[in-house]
């Protein structure tokens, strides 16, 4: 009868994360809890209550969490969100990003130092440091590269918000590189003492030109021709 499996209804991952990082907008934006969960599930464009209630749930956990998390570190001067960046590059060439989430701590005589941060619903992956090494996840350093003309660079890092409401113990823990010097800003729960991405402001700045360089590179390679066309696919960011 070449029968298959009945499939589970369910929401793609990415349709999820979604709805999350308009959320966390609208909350970090405009400080309305409620407003935001409703904005959250607005974005779905559909209304299938045993999932859209799950998602109010989850979004609800996530947002007082990190609500809980930054009010115990230091970065309370100002928190934007979905901040555009520019670079200008070769070629009359322009990159152009958005940052998901930029906390600002002031450190006196007028000096200030930023923490960039992409929350992420899906799986991390493997170290930062090595995929930046390896041309890999170039929107940390890059990013931070724009915002090192306005003062210090605190941090840079991915946020996991995958599990959600369900797991009590789940800790919001940044991947990404910490600056030494200035680790005593950061909300004790979002780093780990015995991490092993706390590096100097120097070894930041020279990470900042590897990645810059990497892209310059890029853009000279895309312009020459040398690119291989793929399929989009459930793989591939379209």
């Amino acid at each position: 009868l070449r029968l298959s499996p009945r499939p589970i209804y369910k929401l793609a991952p990415n349709t999820v994360g979604s709805a999350i990082h308009i959320a966390l907008q609208e909350y970090f934006t405009h400080h309305n809890l409620e407003q935001a969960v409703q904005t959250g599930i607005q974005a779905l464009a559909y209304d299938y209550p045993p999932l859209t209630q799950n998602i109010a749930k989850e979004i609800t956990f996530i947002i007082q969490r990190l609500t809980e998390i930054f009010a115990e570190g230091k970065f309370n001067l100002q928190t934007e969100v979905e901040k555009d960046v520019t670079r200008p590059l070769q070629h009359g060439l322009t990159l152009i990003g958005r940052v998901d989430r930029i906390d600002i701590a002031d450190l006196g005589d007028n000096q200030h130092a930023y923490l960039v941060l992409n929350y992420k619903t899906g799986n991390v992956g493997d170290s930062v440091a090595k995929s930046i090494y390896l041309g890999k996840k170039l929107q940390l350093p890059v990013y931070a590269s724009a915002l090192k003309k306005l003062g210090k660079i605190a941090g840079a890092g991915y946020l996991p918000l995958s599990k959600g409401y369900a797991d009590d113990e789940k800790s919001f823990q940044l991947k990404g590189f910490v600056n030494t010097d200035l680790k005593d800003l950061f909300p004790p729960s979002l780093i780990s003492p015995g991490g092993k991405y706390y590096l100097s402001t120097a070894t930041i700045d020279n990470l900042c030109r590897h990645a810059n360089r990497l892209v310059d590179e890029a853009v000279e390679r895309i312009i020459a021709g040398d690119v291989k066309p793929l399929a989009v696919d459930e793989q591939v960011c379209t």
